[in-house]
């Protein structure tokens, strides 16, 4: 991708960690259905073939799904974003292509020492389980679940808005030296630069003024000059006239006479480039009336473009992410209110993780300063990216949980029995894949880069509750609630499928 278009460094970081955990965890959800369908008595290909078609398929729409959450972010016109949406999409491609074509040569070339290889942690005497791929455990969570919904429904709601709650405290900020560790060359120099000297670079507010000539538009200059060394926050404004302070000339300088067009302001802030009082600078900066068009820059400008053209595409980033799931669940699914369940419970995760990342990071530093800008702020994009990650991950869960309920359901026809046996034959596995893709993403902490510790701790963290109290209460309680609602389609196949499933003998209601 380096050959077709600028891709940021930590797209290595990103990619290793984010890879490493989805093949995984597709690889484990994949041998875990081909075991379980070996221990119902099928041949070795028989069995790959049935894992395929059920636990195959949840892979393709889950790499899918990633997919279009990551892919959503290239409506940004941000390059470091971008780049690092260009990275996970073609990480998830990989990952999906692993999984549904190597690994089912891996297990025809290993044929039966596959299954030799199992370890049997059961203790001697101990009886062996009726169903090995169950789990005791989290069939006890989703009868307790089932049994009282309402109350665990309020309560998983009430945890992860709970956690969203510090989202609406959140300071965006853009990436500076701050990320790097204190002992960095770069990061030391740029602190001396900015304590040694009077006025530091990154303060500047350069303001462009391309047809101006400053010898015949003087008295103009002048007064516009004095006019922005007036403004609160402006330490000293320069031209090539003189210095300005205050909103008086105090060192006056010649001006060549040359029949020039165009000339440049610097307004010196006295208050950190990122910080509201310059911010509200560069507003009167840009409000003041100039003497011909005008352009500002630097790092404040910078700032506040950046946050201008983040919220003018949050609403298609939204609209785009959340739809586009929607669409996918319901394919896969064909149930109208699993899909709007997945892009509600999504919704929550985000800001879920939005939160934890400011209640980490920005208010309390648990780990650490945050990522740009100073001690009480988050540098802008990783929010983004990690809302992204956080509703791909959480929706990949979300596919695999819920195509195991519509497979008994479609067998069975009752709801209760459905939820109980997909978290039964799930719930192991997701513990185990939040945990790959928690100590994966967690490795990014180590680089000791706060941008990729802030991201990889947040993830971590998302993913970890997701998988338990999202899928082992939200989920099953919300399903029990709805009842036989959330197996309900508009279209001419869910009728024509109720039919034939009456036809069959079928239950018709639990």
């Amino acid at each position: 991708m380096t050959r077709l278009t600028p891709v940021s460094v930590f797209a290595v970081n990103l990619s290793c960690a984010l890879g490493f955990g989805l093949a995984v965890d597709y690889a484990l959800f994949t041998l875990s259905r081909y075991r379980e369908e070996r221990a119902r008595g099928l041949e070795p290909e028989a069995a790959i073939g049935r894992s395929m078609s059920t636990t195959g398929r949840a892979v393709a729409f889950c790499a899918l799904t990633m997919a279009w959450c990551m892919a959503s972010l290239l409506v940004f016109p941000l390059g470091l974003i971008r780049s690092l949406a260009i990275a996970s999409l073609v990480v998830v491609g990989f990952c999906a292509m692993g999984t549904l074509f190597l690994i089912p040569a891996l297990v025809a070339a290993l044929g039966g020492r596959l299954d030799d290889a199992r370890l049997s942690l059961r203790r001697p005497g101990r009886p062996r389980a009726a169903d090995p791929s169950g789990s005791p455990f989290w069939r006890r969570v989703a009868v307790a679940v089932t049994r009282r919904p309402l109350p665990w429904a309020l309560a998983g709601s009430a945890v992860l808005l709970g956690l969203a709650a510090p989202v609406a405290g959140l300071r965006p900020a853009l990436m500076d030296e701050t990320i790097l560790p204190r002992h960095a060359e770069a990061r030391s120099t740029a602190e001396a630069v900015r304590t040694d000297f009077a006025h530091a670079p990154d303060r500047q507010l350069t303001v462009v003024l391309p047809r101006t000539d400053p010898a015949a538009a003087a008295p103009q200059l002048d007064a516009y000059a004095r006019r922005l060394a007036a403004l609160p926050g402006a330490a000293r404004v320069s031209t090539e006239a003189g210095d300005y302070a205050g909103g008086r000339l105090t060192a006056p300088r010649h001006i060549d006479a040359g029949g020039r067009h165009g000339t440049l302001v610097v307004v010196f802030a006295a208050d950190a480039p990122q910080s509201p009082r310059t911010a509200a600078l560069l507003k009167a900066v840009r409000a003041t009336a100039a003497p011909g068009p005008a352009e500002v820059a630097g790092a404040a400008a910078h700032l506040a473009d950046t946050r201008q053209a983040v919220t003018g595409a949050l609403g298609w980033w939204s609209a785009l992410m959340l739809s586009g799931v929607f669409v996918m669940l319901l394919l896969l699914t064909r149930s109208v209110l699993v899909a709007v369940k997945a892009a509600v419970l999504g919704g929550l995760s985000i800001g879920a993780a939005i939160g934890l990342m400011v209640l980490l990071f920005q208010r309390t530093h648990v780990l650490g300063p945050p990522a740009g800008g100073g001690e009480s702020t988050l540098e802008i994009t990783m929010p983004l990216l990690a809302a992204a990650l956080a509703f791909g991950l959480c929706v990949d869960y979300e596919v695999f949980l819920v195509a195991r309920m519509a497979e008994e359901w479609r067998r069975t026809r009752r709801n209760t029995a459905s939820i109980v046996f997909g978290i039964e034959h799930t719930g192991r596995l997701f513990t185990a894949a939040a945990l790959v893709v928690a100590v994966s993403m967690g490795a990014l902490m180590a680089a000791r880069i706060s941008l990729l510790v802030v991201l990889g701790a947040t993830i971590a963290a998302i993913v970890l509750l997701d998988a338990t109290i999202v899928r082992g209460l939200l989920v099953p309680a919300v399903m029990r609630l709805a009842g036989r609602a959330n197996w309900w389609t508009p279209t001419w196949r869910g009728r024509r499928g109720g039919e034939a499933a009456r036809a069959q003998g079928l239950p018709a209601r639990e």
